[in-house]
């Protein structure tokens, strides 16, 4: 008698095409829900790094302060024609955090970069005089420091001047805002947030985290604020 052999299992070997549409449309379901977490959480990181680049600012800007006398490394201060920004006099307590590529793609002292700049800030931009300001120059592309801890341009037109001052002139210190988030190198309090391509834009405060901005204060904690438009009194010092 013959013995009866089993039947052999059909075994597929692909996936027909509905099943492979069906899966492709829960991979695109599935990306879609995740990319604004994944979106959220990246720029979230850079904010997070941004604050800890303001933290070790305001560290070099203490170390400033305890070898002149309580003074704040002044916005700019020009002597003899001289080009002389704050992060010029921060540069030897901290040279890494204060060198970058220039234009020639040679270091030179720089103001520290914020890591959420974006490729457009990386560019040009063009000013109301009709030319442009290469955001890769050294003043460009970080972080403001406020105008009221000294100011002096004296080939301007127009000379303007702020006096050099202290941290004991900036009270309550943990409202008066030091150091944002910006364009240009320094800021002040009637040039806040208008960035527009139609005008000057690079002395404005740049709100690259989350549509707001990281606010480094004179107390030494550093903070974020939505878009908006600050008061004086955030930024003016009590004398």
């Amino acid at each position: 008698m013959q013995a009866e052999h089993a039947k052999s299992p059909v075994v597929r070997t692909a996936f027909t095409l509905v099943e492979l549409l069906v899966v492709i449309a829960i991979i695109a379901v599935l990306a879609s829900m995740l990319l604004p977490s994944l979106t959220k959480a990246k720029e979230s990181a850079m904010r997070t790094n941004c604050s800890s680049t303001m933290r070790q600012i305001d560290i070099t800007i203490r170390a400033y302060a305890d070898d002149y006398d309580g003074w704040v490394p002044a916005a700019r201060w020009d002597r003899d024609g001289g080009w002389n920004p704050w992060y010029k006099f921060l540069a030897t307590y901290a040279p890494t955090l204060y060198r970058r590529p220039d234009c020639g793609n040679n270091l030179t002292d720089a103001v520290p970069d914020c890591p959420a700049r974006s490729r457009q800030e990386q560019g040009w931009i063009f000013t109301s005089g009709g030319g442009a300001v290469d955001q890769a120059q050294a003043y460009c592309g970080g972080y403001g420091i406020t105008r009221y801890a000294g100011y002096s341009d004296p080939a301007n037109v127009a000379p303007i001047v702020s006096p050099r001052r202290k941290f004991t002139q900036f009270e309550p210190n943990s409202s008066t805002i030091m150091l944002c988030d910006a364009y240009y190198f320094e800021l002040h309090d009637t040039l806040w947030w208008y960035p527009d391509h139609s005008g000057w834009w690079n002395d404005r405060a740049a709100f690259r985290h989350l549509n707001g901005a990281n606010l480094l204060y004179f107390d030494g904690h550093v903070d974020w604020t939505h878009r908006r438009v600050s008061t004086a009194a955030e930024w003016r010092p009590t004398s």
